[in-house]
């Protein structure tokens, strides 16, 4: 036995496994597809509250240890599981139909398709995170939910493309079943029109309710995005209507991809009915080691709520891709 072991330890080393074997595995050939994600990051923060007290740090952590399952089950219908073990949290899990004339179902877990942010893969954000529009200001929570979501893209566009999405959901986020009775709903539609510019343009509206009073949600959001050749921006609005009080916000990024060097930057803010302003400018440099595989990106954030704190931190992030 203990020769065995000897005669494998030799063969490994002399015969290493090849690394790009490992970078993708496939299961089962044409229909079962696995991916994942690997952040982590190393963070030197400060802050402030309203009495002037300043608070320094200086920390690792890991930020996503994503790993995905998409299999073909039969022709037009697909699944998707995701689990980040960083967190031992679920986050996706759905079925997905889809129909020649454009037409797709989807059934599960899912992000609610209500702007470009949400369609943006956390390996291809041009600054550390999304925006703090992203969860709890169009839509109460978590931007994912459980339900379902119908949506529709021409298969033959002409020169005005656009897209139509719908959804239905529970309202109360991942991981968990509704609390009132009540569902959510939402609608979004998009349209280039544009045929010689990657121009997008759309609006999206969510309505539902939140705690077990089923208290009345409302949401309007209006959004554009432009890319062209390696330049990209995108810009959104919002207002919200939650318990009578009102909230606008906003922001707008950009971004240029040198190929090696990925400069973009973000400005966001949420401007609430009591006379409060939230701020956060973000600026960072990706820099794509292996072709969208090993990601380094560092960045700088600077984000305060005016009159009662303020924080600012510098981040070097490495960001890995199978």
């Amino acid at each position: 036995m203990k020769g065995r072991r000897f005669l494998l330890i030799v063969a490994l080393i002399l015969f290493p496994p090849n690394p790009c074997l490992q970078a993708e595995i496939t299961v089962v050939p044409d229909r079962l597809k696995v991916d994942g994600l690997i952040q982590a990051y190393a963070l030197f923060w400060q802050g402030i509250n309203s009495t002037g007290w300043v608070t320094t740090g200086f920390e690792f952590q890991k930020r996503l240890a994503v790993f995905g399952l998409t299999g073909e089950l039969l022709k037009g219908v697909s699944a998707r599981m995701e689990f980040d073990f960083s967190r031992l949290y679920l986050r996706d899990l759905f079925v997905d139909f889809r129909w020649e004339n454009g037409m797709a179902l989807r059934l599960g877990q899912f992000k609610t398709p209500l702007n470009f942010e949400s369609e943006t893969r956390e390996q291809d954000l041009r600054v550390e995170d999304y925006s703090l529009l992203y969860t709890d200001v169009l839509k109460p929570g978590d931007i994912r939910d459980i339900g379902l979501s119908l949506s529709y893209a021409p298969p033959c566009p002409g020169k005005f493309d656009y897209r139509l999405f719908g959804t239905v959901v529970n309202g109360t986020g991942p991981n968990s079943g509704d609390n009132n009775g009540w569902k959510d709903v939402s609608c979004r539609v998009i349209g280039k029109p544009f045929a010689d510019y990657d121009i997008w343009i759309g609006g999206s509206g969510y309505y539902g309710w939140v705690y077990p009073e089923a208290v009345r949600w409302l949401g309007v959001a209006g959004e554009i995005r432009w890319k062209q050749r390696g330049f990209s921006s995108q810009l959104e609005l919002i207002y919200r209507k939650f318990q009578n009080r009102m909230t606008l916000a906003g922001f707008v990024e950009g971004g240029y991809d040198f190929g090696f060097f990925v400069p973009g930057t973000r400005l966001e803010l949420i401007a609430r009915d009591n006379g409060k302003f939230q701020g956060r400018g973000l600026a960072a440099l990706g820099l794509d080691i292996v072709e969208g595989r090993l990601k380094v990106l560092l960045g700088y954030q600077y984000h305060t709520l005016l009159g009662d704190w303020g924080y600012q931190g510098v981040i070097a992030q490495l960001q890995a891709v199978l």
